[in-house]
């Protein structure tokens, strides 16, 4: 095929406007939806509501902020024993990934029935537990399978972000309407927990529809499960004997969702000169690929196949990932370190010194509410390419600053100014804080496994950090606030704050402008 002839099929191109290698058939978007359904659902008991249950017990059951702080503890073991081994699973398995959302469903109507008849010491912990599990099982599960039905440009630059904003949609909606009937009910504030049985069911609904199609027959096949952990779509061969002048066209591997106007029509020429060499290509010649035997489950995407599962061996091997991951890790580490126990204790403190304990639990609902809503509001800030076109580096930085500052404040006011409505008003900074590392640990873990298959393991490890640091932290504040007072604990937390942002020098990001 002659240069005139690639030329006039690429001027023939209609450009798109929207992202579509990756073509999101009706099947895929009622998929992308019924996931999105399912994060609501499940995030109207985010994280079991740990920080109303810690205020309900403190306040309103007698417990002191150290025991209720073992509850956490254990719940943190938990996630860090099971979370590594669980994002390795959710790697290798397909179908299953329905059924670890199901069996989240159903825990979470288990752990509801606990709350509600009972708060000893013995169920509590049990609840922990559950707590731990649908923690370390649900988020994950969820993101890989967005994953594996929109593809990876798509789940850079706008999916995972409207998934957390959905996300704290839902936890805002839970905490409004707990603290509403907590209120109402008082004193017997254990039927709000009837809660967690109501997000469990509607989690089963959501389920039960994205399982079946319009026809009403079992569809499971709609999430590309090796796009979900973290492999590539190989859409050019490089034959060895190909003249340098055209290496740079045909290089570029993983081009499952490519760009925008004039990405479709540098995909345009590709294939035109793919073409031509196909046309050309000898029989003997040498082609050195990366591509399994899965041409097939790649044609829709125009793909030869799929990058290989890298052995843990090779994918640790590259110094740059190495040292990256192990910086993230850290960062994330020492963030919850200073951040976990921070809205707990100032839940507490402004409960028990309120005039009316029955306002304990909605003092602490207004206290969550304005943290989801913030949250929302920067991943809005960050999709659509913002958070890529910032750096990735810089929004762990911003998160990193609004966390110091807000714990800087929180220090002043407690012991100098006391006043209720600008302690509440950190909790803004306690949003963008949140918001942009957590945006960041989805985003950065599946930027540095990207072709190595192990995006879910990768994650794991850097939520298990997470969780480590938030027990830790969570232990150290509360101890603190027991033994000296509220007014040492934070300023002891503003000192660890300044940590993440300087740990996160250390991470080396892969040029986003590249397409491989």
């Amino acid at each position: 095929m002659s240069e005139s002839n690639t030329n006039a099929n690429t001027n023939n191109v209609t450009p798109r406007s929207k992202r579509a290698s990756v073509i999101l058939t009706p099947e895929k978007k009622l998929t992308a939806l019924m996931l999105r359904a399912v994060i609501f659902a499940g995030a109207i008991t985010w994280k079991g509501l740990n920080q109303l249950v810690n205020v309900y017990l403190v306040a309103i059951v007698g417990w002191t902020p150290l025991t209720a702080s073992y509850l956490w503890m254990i719940m943190e073991v938990v996630r860090i024993v099971c979370g590594a081994l669980v994002g390795d699973f959710i790697d290798r398995v397909k179908i299953h990934k329905y059924t670890i959302l199901v069996t989240v469903a159903v825990l979470k109507i288990v752990s509801g029935v606990c709350m509600m008849y009972s708060t000893a010491f013995g169920v509590m912990v049990f609840k922990s537990i559950i707590d731990g599990i649908v923690d370390v099982s649900f988020l994950p599960t969820a993101t890989a399978m967005t994953l594996g039905v929109v593809g990876k440009t798509r789940f850079h630059s706008k999916v995972v972000a409207w998934n957390n904003i959905v996300e704290m949609l839902g936890l805002s909606v839970g905490v409004a309407i707990f603290g509403f009937v907590s209120y109402a009910t008082w004193p017997d504030v254990n039927k709000s927990f009837a809660l967690f049985i109501a997000s469990g069911l509607s989690m089963l609904v959501c389920i039960f529809f994205m399982l079946k199609d319009t026809d009403g027959d079992t569809r499971s096949d709609v999430v590309d499960h090796r796009l979900a952990r973290g492999r590539s779509v190989i859409i050019s061969r490089v034959s060895r004997l190909q003249s340098a002048r055209n290496l740079q066209d045909v290089i570029e591997l993983d081009s499952d969702d490519e760009g925008d106007d004039e990405k479709d029509i540098l995909m345009v020429k590709r294939r035109a000169l793919q073409q031509e060499q196909a046309s050309s290509h000898a029989p003997d010649e040498e082609e050195d690929t990366q591509a399994d035997a899965e041409p097939s489950a790649s044609a829709s995407m125009g793909g030869l196949g799929y990058t290989q599962v890298m052995t843990y061996r090779q994918m640790y091997a590259d110094p740059k990932r190495r040292r990256s991951l192990i910086f993230l890790s850290l960062v994330i580490f020492t963030f919850h370190l200073a951040n976990s126990s921070t809205a707990p204790l100032l839940g507490q403190y402004m409960a028990i010194n309120t005039v009316d304990p029955r306002s304990g639990l909605p003092i602490m609902t207004g206290l969550i509410l304005t943290n989801t809503l913030s949250k929302a509001a920067t991943n809005w800030a960050l999709s659509n390419d913002r958070a890529a076109k910032i750096g990735y580096n810089k929004v762990l930085l911003i998160g990193s600053a609004a966390l110091c500052t807000r714990l800087i404040l929180i220090s002043a006011f407690v012991n100098y100014f006391d006043n209720f409505w600008a302690l509440g008003a950190t909790q803004v900074l306690d949003g963008i804080g949140g918001g942009s590392v957590g945006l960041m640990v989805q985003l950065c873990s599946h930027l540095l496994s990207r072709r190595t298959g192990h995006f879910n393991l990768n994650m794991s490890i850097m939520t298990t950090w997470n969780y480590l640091g938030g027990m830790l932290g969570h232990i150290l504040g509360s101890a603190i606030a027991t033994e000296k007072s509220y007014e040492v604990a934070f300023p002891v937390l503003a000192c660890f704050s300044v940590l993440p942002g300087l740990l996160s020098f250390g991470i080396s990001m892969p040029d986003l402008k590249r397409i491989d």
